[in-house]
């Protein structure tokens, strides 16, 4: 199967200087301690409260960071991170038509991401999304098409059509902010998984993240339905007692994403969606405890 490779539409933030890894760790969930150089890795960038501000991947190229920020909150986001900048040896710079994202995803983690280094790619990696893998990279616009060749002829990556990516989408659990999720903890957009770190350091918004972990949990969590018959987005998603616990937020072949109450989102739950089965899967789904 080839990969369906899908740009990443963003601004980059540059951090340079010599506490650029150093401090940015205290302000993203991933660790970055574990970070190799020309890697990549996914995290987020929460406020205090703990709720989620960027989901971002964060690359480390030669002499400095470069993470990808949403295009419309970037120039504030770098703004507000500034402000944590005291006597660090660290710069931040939001450029744009600068570099080039892009991912490859795949069900399967494949073949060493050395050839797009090679080609002058920034930075490559295989990086876990929900049930998927992406061959994830960042390029300097004046590599890019030495690295989008490689990426096209190596690694058979391919443009898929809308419906197909969003089957794929669904199917390996990949949520978009906007559609599946807006203003969420990481925990009820099911992404702490993937882009949090539980062993780290202090960061930005810690604090509730790891109550909500540990201490606590959300009201609402994102899941995977496995659903019988024809459902749609938007329609009302039922306990086995008949009570509304959500709804569904995106539809692929015989899957959908719904958020749910927390009490319907644990593996197994029998659900309904206009009368027809629906049941949570395993993927990123909320575990029973034992004897629970």
């Amino acid at each position: 199967m080839s990969l369906l490779l899908r740009p990443i539409e963003c601004a980059t933030l540059v951090i340079s200087g010599g506490d650029r890894q150093r401090w940015f760790n205290g302000m993203v969930t991933a660790d970055l301690n574990s970070l190799k150089a020309g890697g990549v890795l996914a995290g987020l960038i929460v406020q205090k409260t703990g709720k989620l501000r960027a989901e971002v991947l964060v690359a480390n190229a030669t002499e400095q960071l470069l993470v990808s920020l949403p295009d419309t909150q970037a120039d504030e986001i770098a703004a507000e991170l500034d402000r944590y900048l005291v006597m660090d040896d660290a710069e931040l710079r939001v450029a744009r038509g600068e570099y080039v994202w892009r991912s490859a995803f795949g069900l399967e983690r494949g073949a060493s991401e050395q050839p797009l280094l090679a080609a002058g790619a920034a930075a490559a990696a295989w990086v876990k999304r929900g049930g998927a893998f992406a061959l994830t990279c960042v390029t300097a616009m004046a590599q890019q098409p030495a690295v989008e060749a490689v990426l096209q002829q190596t690694f058979k990556a391919e443009a898929p059509a809308e419906a197909d990516w969003q089957t794929f989408r669904v199917g390996a659990f990949l949520p978009e902010r906007g559609v599946d999720f807006e203003d969420a903890y990481p925990q009820e957009a099911a992404l702490e998984l993937d882009a949090v770190s539980f062993q780290k350091g202090c960061y930005l918004g810690q604090e509730a993240v790891f109550m909500l972990q540990h201490r606590g949990h959300v009201k609402k969590r994102l899941v995977q339905l496995a659903i019988e018959g024809v459902v749609e987005a938007g329609d009302a998603v039922h306990n086995a007692e008949g009570v509304e616990v959500g709804h569904i937020t995106s539809l692929g072949s015989g899957m959908a994403l719904a958020m749910v109450k927390y009490k319907s989102a644990f593996a197994g739950t029998e659900l309904t969606v206009r009368g027809g089965a629906a049941k949570v899967t395993s993927l990123l789904a909320l575990v029973p405890e034992a004897g629970a």
